[in-house]
């Protein structure tokens, strides 16, 4: 497996971790990220909108053109039942992997 899908994987799993609690938009998205990493990790716009896309042609997201307070439209993504399946799933499948380093 390449570092590049390795970083995909990762910044899929944290964007729908990010989005479990509720709908964002892709600069909050952007905001949580760098604000849950110990090092303030910052993801470029492009490869953030990419992965977004990418998770939205996989049916893990939902989208949603609404107006922000400054009278722009601004997509809000949502983690879809496929995403919560997707991110249950990666986090038994780590969860697994852990338990067998331990023993």
């Amino acid at each position: 497996m390449g570092e590049q899908h390795l970083l995909s994987g990762a910044l899929y799993l944290r964007v729908l971790r990010i989005l479990m609690p509720g709908p964002l938009d892709g600069a909050a998205i952007a905001r949580r990220i760098k604000e849950a990493s110990a090092r303030g990790i910052e993801v470029e716009d492009e490869s953030l909108y990419a992965a977004l896309d990418h998770m939205l042609v996989k049916g893990w997201l939902t989208t949603e053109g609404v107006m922000s307070e400054n009278n722009r439209k601004v997509q809000i993504y949502r983690v879809s039942g496929d995403g919560v399946t997707q991110l249950k799933g990666e986090d038994l499948r780590s969860w697994s992997a852990r338990s067998k380093k331990r023993f």
